[in-house]
């Protein structure tokens, strides 16, 4: 039905996490098979390579949330210790590489993308808060230095966002900072361009 409204894309996100669907690549080859689009929304827990190579062969948008790239920041925000396992990834900066400490799940996915000469279907997202605002501009440089999109997210405060506000919001003066941290490392035309989204 929504095909024929016109929708060419589907976004399979929502409350939860859409990998503990039993489903979902049956979901995925259907939409695929309509000729439309899928995006995924995960916290990349449950991608390994295998996981990671049944998504991009399938041409599936996946946003990693990416809150930061301080495993103890990652473990407040997720609420459990050793929320991910960290390794080694390699990052290019003319005319020398670096080595970055990532989540398994974001090297499965890069590693999957560039094994199948794509690019452009691994994203990251960040929800900006007073626990990982510190480190978010590391985030975005890691995602310049990658070529992958970035993506910011502001906190709904619903339910537990509003029992944690305190812990959560982040005044005007801190995002300020944070945009002129981002204008420095994205440019002034990404910032420009992501402030013409709907949603700004």
């Amino acid at each position: 039905q929504a095909l024929k409204m016109g929708a060419k894309s589907v976004s399979l996100s929502g409350s939860g996490e859409p990998l503990l669907c039993r489903h979902l690549f049956d979901l995925i080859d259907y939409i695929r098979g309509l000729g439309m689009s899928v995006v995924i929304f995960t916290n990349g827990t449950l991608i390994d390579p295998d996981i990671a190579g049944r998504l991009i062969e399938r041409h599936v948008i996946v946003y990693f949330k990416l809150y930061s790239l301080i495993p103890e920041v990652f473990d407040c925000m997720t609420g459990r210790p050793n929320a991910y396992q960290w390794v080694n990834y390699p990052c290019e900066i003319n005319p020398e590489k670096r080595i970055r400490k990532i989540p398994s799940g974001l090297k499965a996915l890069l590693d999957a993308q560039q094994k199948a000469g794509l690019s452009g279907l691994v994203k990251t997202e960040t929800l900006v808060t007073k626990m990982n605002i510190h480190s978010i501009a590391d985030v975005a440089l890691f995602c310049k230095e990658t070529g992958v999109a970035f993506y910011l997210e502001t906190p709904v405060f619903k339910g537990k966002a509003i029992e944690n506000y305190a812990h959560i919001a982040v005044g005007a003066e801190e995002y300020k900072t944070l945009y002129d941290q981002l204008a420095a490392i994205l440019g002034q035309n990404y910032m420009d361009e992501a402030r013409k989204a709907c949603c700004s």
